[in-house]
């Protein structure tokens, strides 16, 4: 089920985000680089967007260094300008200025895919190269696209062999493909990039609880997983039953806490944090759940090098009164902590009461789980 958003709410959101996570991630550091860009966000296609908007720059830099004067076709001169602009591909340096609009660019892109899939790629049509289809440019484009990555094998698949299809044939395969009803389910991250940009972009009323970006990595994801195991809803039926968290006393919340992170585990997948170059990065894998576990269960070093981007806006639009310093003097607090009976009671007595948490809000159960993990 698509959920469509007009030009205006596209681009009024594409720029709120931009601004939020520009001011958020240079406040301590002048430049981005291409690793940074492929984990910036917990929206896998968002970062690979704006990775393909910086490969079409790179093609079109390589266009702008042809002239009358030398033949750029020879093959000894396409391999040296091939080995030039991949070691240029491992240094990207961005700075705020030149990274937002290409940011905004990028979410633009990523709400027009997830809110409706067929008129976007019906528009990469009508964009195409002399209007022509060609395995060339699947090849090219599809390591772009994490979601609806579908689209691109099928479409190889339909050009049985030959160089090219014109882009109106190409169009008639996306609207058949979509008329089996193939939709993804993205109402929920767009409903996070709207929160985190600040907007309220409506969502179907009937997927409107707040849901995570935590997903598996799948290389072709046909349809987003439950993130709640079957197990675990039946604690959270009964969190839901409990008295207020005003009528409880500091025993009983401490207990409700304990069961929080007992029962239900923050994330049933976890995203795998590898260094490796941009070209690598490219290659998308499968994550083994084993290993998932692994990384979930372990122990952490760091409270605040183990919250991403994401849910550091969550974390202070929905438990820090949308304060980013009383945030951050709040994790330093806990940093020095010695237990995690020690950081969750300064937690309870001081921010609990103050910003009236909701403990059975998802990012309430994040943040404890996140502490939990220091402490393990």
């Amino acid at each position: 089920m698509t959920n469509k958003w007009n030009v205006a709410e596209i681009k009024k959101t594409s720029h709120a985000f931009a601004e939020v996570v520009c001011e958020e991630y240079f406040k301590g550091k002048e430049n981005i680089n291409g690793s940074e860009i492929i984990s910036l966000t917990e929206v896998k296609q968002l970062n690979l967007f704006i990775l393909k908007e910086l490969f079409e720059k790179w093609q079109k830099e390589i266009s702008n260094l042809k002239s009358p004067y030398f033949n750029y076709s020879e093959s000894e001169v396409q391999k040296a300008l091939d080995d030039f602009m991949n070691i240029l591909s491992r240094h990207i340096q961005i700075n705020s200025d030149n990274f937002k609009g290409i940011l905004a660019t990028s979410v633009g892109k990523t709400i027009g895919l997830f809110s409706d899939p067929k008129s976007f790629f019906v528009e990469e049509m009508k964009n195409l190269p002399d209007f022509k289809l060609t395995v060339e440019w699947l090849t090219k484009n599809g390591k772009f696209f994490k979601d609806y990555n579908w689209v691109l094998r099928e479409l190889l698949t339909k050009l049985n062999g030959v160089s090219f299809i014109y882009a109106n044939e190409a169009m008639d395969f996306i609207n058949q493909f979509f008329d089996d009803n193939r939709i993804e389910d993205h109402t929920k991250d767009l409903a996070d990039i709207s929160k985190i940009a600040g907007e309220n972009q409506s969502a179907d009323p009937a997927s409107n609880l707040y849901q995570s970006f935590f997903d598996s990595i799948e290389e072709y994801k046909i349809a987003k997983p439950q993130m709640i195991a079957p197990e675990s809803v039946h604690a959270f039926e009964v969190l839901k039953k409990e008295e207020p968290i005003a009528e409880m006393n500091l025993t009983q919340v401490q207990k409700k806490i304990e069961a929080i992170i007992i029962e239900n585990p923050v994330a049933k997948t976890i995203e795998k944090e590898v260094k490796v170059t941009l070209h690598e990065s490219m290659q998308m894998v499968s994550e083994n759940s084993s290993l998932s576990d692994f990384h979930q269960k372990r122990k952490i070093d760091s409270i605040k090098g183990n919250i991403s981007l994401n849910q550091k806006f969550l974390f202070i639009n929905n438990l820090f009164g949308s304060d980013s310093e009383i945030f951050n003097a709040a994790i330093e607090e806990l940093e020095s902590c010695n237990t995690f009976a020690e950081a969750k009671e300064q937690m309870i007595k001081k921010y609990l009461p103050k910003y009236k948490w909701d403990l059975n809000s998802p990012e309430a159960e994040e943040f404890f789980y996140i502490l939990k993990r220091r402490y393990n």
